[in-house]
């Protein structure tokens, strides 16, 4: 049996996999061998009924963090044991069913699970391991981070937050040193292969399911059900909401004021989300900023060019994934 671990860097739309791979694992529409476990089989779900695995960080022998970063938070922290066990027995209930695959989705862990601890632990419960990194334009990815930031400035106290300050922040640009997570991550024994899946925009779920050797068809995502994620607000939002949220956290102690504010807050957080579901343009870096990105990911960028020209020596499959390539490749 084969077992793919996703293991993701933030905003690299593996919690968006998750949510179609829950979809289809509850309505027995996953191809045939191929198994997802949902809460019954793993430990619960998230409040928006999306199943994940970030208990393969403790599994690996590392710690969760408690700081409230998204699907990591999905559950309490879990001992080591009890997550193995719970691993084995999915494996051997897989098994049993006759499935090949086994898939395991684990938002934001790449950066925290121990590799050397979690390929160990893998490898007892599958002839063989592959571990899947998406990776995002650092330009794409630091806009969404942006976002969120901005969206929750008085949870984060992240109230003077700009454009320039992102790019220049080393705890966001650090999630997407692809060269030191590829360098992480590569098994020197060359037992666990390692796949990488270039992701962008739209195509990002169809890349995975390209990279977990899955049919793309019997995945189709559900293009006539509402918007699962919200686009990323305009400029213009950002700049307003940032504003209001300075303003709460500067004079929000004055009786009324902040009642006021966080009423505004919420207002100007539902215009921006109903502009960009209409098709405002979303938040972008200017030609200045994006140059600056591009100088300073060139080394983790060319990691990533030779890791996947390794991967697919004559180019990535038609279809999603080559096009995502193409597009991650698209820019000097």
């Amino acid at each position: 049996m084969r077992l793919v671990a996703v293991l993701a860097p933030r905003w690299t739309a593996a919690s968006s996999l998750a949510a179609e791979l829950s979809a289809r694992a509850a309505s027995d529409s996953l191809p045939a061998g191929v198994v997802y476990p949902l809460d019954a089989a793993w430990f619960g779900r998230m409040a928006d009924r999306i199943t994940v695995h970030p208990e393969l960080v403790e599994l690996s022998g590392a710690s969760r963090p408690t700081d409230g970063h998204g699907a990591l938070r999905a559950r309490p922290p879990q001992a080591r044991q009890v997550v193995r066990d719970r691993l084995r027995r999915v494996a051997d209930d897989a098994r049993d069913a006759g499935a090949h695959t086994l898939v395991l989705v684990a938002p934001g862990a790449a950066w925290l699970a121990d590799p050397s601890g979690l390929r160990r632990e893998l490898r007892t419960v599958a002839d063989s391991v592959d571990v899947v990194l998406p990776v995002r334009r650092p330009d794409d990815a630091l806009a969404a981070a942006l976002a969120q930031s901005v969206r929750l400035a008085e949870q984060t106290g992240e109230t003077t937050l700009t454009a320039r300050a992102a790019l220049a922040s080393d705890q966001r640009a650090h999630e997407h040193r692809y060269a030191d997570l590829l360098r992480r991550w590569t098994d020197p024994d060359g037992k666990v292969r390692v796949l990488v899946t270039p992701v962008s925009g739209g195509s990002a779920v169809d890349a995975l399911v390209a990279t977990l050797g899955l049919d793309a068809a019997s995945l189709a995502v559900d293009t006539d059900g509402p918007a699962a994620v919200v686009p990323p607000p305009s400029r213009e939002a950002l700049a307003a909401i940032a504003g209001l949220a300075r303003r709460r956290a500067r004079v929000g102690w004055v009786p009324g004021v902040r009642r006021r504010t966080d009423a505004q807050l919420a207002e100007v957080r539902r215009a921006a989300d109903n502009a960009a579901l209409a098709g405002a343009a979303p938040f972008a870096f200017t030609d200045a900023e994006r140059r600056m990105l591009a100088r300073r990911f060139r080394t983790d960028r060319e990691a990533v060019r030779a890791h996947v020209a390794w991967q697919w020596p004559e180019g990535a499959p038609a279809g999603p994934l080559r096009d995502a390539w193409l597009a991650w490749f698209a820019e000097d």
